[in-house]
């Protein structure tokens, strides 16, 4: 039976998820009404203007936007006109405790309830705690017309920043949690060949934190094992690309690095662990990952400290800002925090980004934005990189090598050849990369050897 049913949709919030909802569902060939409560934010929209960058989305928001597909609306009630489904797509941030703050979300469900004159579908695509979308159904309930219907659901959003239209148009599931016609409406707004999983409501809202926090244990999980490497002299991606050929566990999310950032991850791992708190249980797990991930961006800072020989009045090109190449999101980015490590260590950072858009809190973790590498990089003493830019990859290990006063070059993403770089005279580091040559043999015997046995050895490097 064919599932697909073109209707018309209202999106709440002009966001990440808000944008990349209604250019994708106007390029599925719905009829897609945006509301944006910022006025500045929805003159841009109007302009045809994305304020955000992300790859692709442009070209289907401007496309849809010049054949009426989408219309832009600053008040919930106007966009309402003709729509049977209302997407909230509006912010969840973590409180101080790391609850997710649910004021926008609350407050736009019952704006929406209030201004529907017909039965309406109240759709959650923004991530909540399990049981929100049933509090969100009691407040439609209290704010909507007499005998007019409002029922709440539940469709997570799995976007990835950088990717997030290409993710939308070939999921690898869509998720709806409800029951009746309204888990059949909000299904039918999707094309019949994305796998679809139906399930209810707190199941469907669990589904979005567990997959986050289990991305998170896996990046946590790689950092360990190459503090593990650079340890014991050896070459971290290696030894989890034969990890992750293991059917079982998969390679994605198994490459070292300085951590894990941005918008969902941090949030969602701090949401999980207080989503069980409240219910009087323990997520020793991802309460490990996050432990682990602030660990792996000292750990950085110690090795260079130590190479540098202390890093106080050193000058440190930081190569990338944003939390990852292919956006210009900097919320939780962990170059940023490597940045205010080093500042805190009396080190001169000077950045820059292709993209990032630095936030006023922001500006105080680096010493200088640079305009160019060449900028950046000029004088400097350590080179970081920081983020996976194409760009910086294809960096001359020679010509890098003129223009700084020092040799040494950290890559905390994977995407430098170092061999390249020590040829070229640098003291190139990375992580999960020993250096053999400088190991430090360190004794140790399980209990059933004797002293005379050949010993296994470990070491600690710089």
């Amino acid at each position: 039976m064919k599932r697909f049913q073109e209707s018309t949709i209202l999106i709440v919030g002009g966001g990440y998820v808000g944008l990349t909802a209604a250019g994708c569902f106007a390029e599925i060939g719905h009829n897609v009404h945006l509301v944006e409560k910022d006025l500045d934010r929805l003159s841009m929209l109007a302009r045809g203007e994305i304020p955000i960058y992300e790859p692709g989305l442009e070209e289907i928001y401007t496309r849809a936007l010049a054949n009426g597909r989408i219309q832009l609306h600053q008040k919930i009630e106007e966009g309402l006109y003709g729509a049977e489904v209302a997407l909230l797509c509006v912010g969840t941030p973590p409180s101080p405790s790391g609850d997710p703050n649910l004021t926008i979300i609350a407050a736009a469900a019952s704006e929406v309830a209030r201004g529907a004159v017909k039965a309406t579908y109240v759709v959650v695509k923004s991530t909540v705690p399990p049981g929100t979308c049933e509090a969100l159904e009691l407040i439609c309930h209290d704010s909507a017309r007499e005998n007019v219907k409002v029922a709440v659901l539940s469709n997570p959003e799995f976007l990835r920043e950088g990717r997030s239209v290409y993710d939308f148009m070939n999921p690898d599931r869509v998720v709806v949690g409800g029951e009746g016609e309204g888990l059949l409406k909000v299904a039918s707004l999707y094309p019949d060949e994305m796998e679809l999983l139906t399930l209810d409501r707190r199941g469907a809202e669990l589904i979005k934190y567990a997959s986050n926090a289990f991305l998170a244990v896996k990046v946590s999980f790689a950092n360990e094992v190459a503090a593990l490497c650079e340890t014991l002299g050896t070459e971290a991606q290696s030894v989890l690309r034969g990890v992750g050929m293991d059917s079982r566990i998969g390679g994605d999310f198994l490459n070292p690095s300085i951590g894990w950032g941005g918008s969902c991850l941090p949030k969602d791992t701090s949401g999980m662990v207080a989503i069980s708190r409240s219910l009087g249980l323990n997520s020793l797990v991802v309460e490990g990952a996050i432990e682990a991930n602030d660990t792996a961006r000292s750990r950085i800072v110690e090795r260079l400290d130590r190479v540098t020989g202390g890093l106080r009045g050193t000058k440190v090109a930081l190569l990338g800002l944003s939390f990852k190449a292919g956006t210009d999101d900097t919320r939780d980015s962990p170059a940023i925090y490597l940045a205010q490590l080093l500042k805190a260590k009396g080190a001169e950072v000077i950045a820059y980004d292709p993209m990032a858009r630095l936030h006023a809190s922001q500006l105080d973790a680096i010493s200088t934005r640079a305009m160019t590498i060449d900028q950046a990089t000029d004088g400097a003493d350590v080179v970081v990189v920081g983020v996976g830019w194409s760009e910086f990859g294809e960096i001359s290990p020679t010509k890098l090598r003129e223009r700084m006063a020092g040799a040494i070059v950290f890559d905390g993403v994977g995407i430098l050849d170092l061999d390249s770089y020590a040829k070229a005279g640098f003291v190139a580091m990375g992580i999960g990369r020993g250096h053999q040559d400088r190991f430090k043999p360190i004794i140790w015997r399980p209990l059933s050897w004797t002293i005379e046995e050949t010993p296994v050895i470990r070491g600690e490097v710089a």
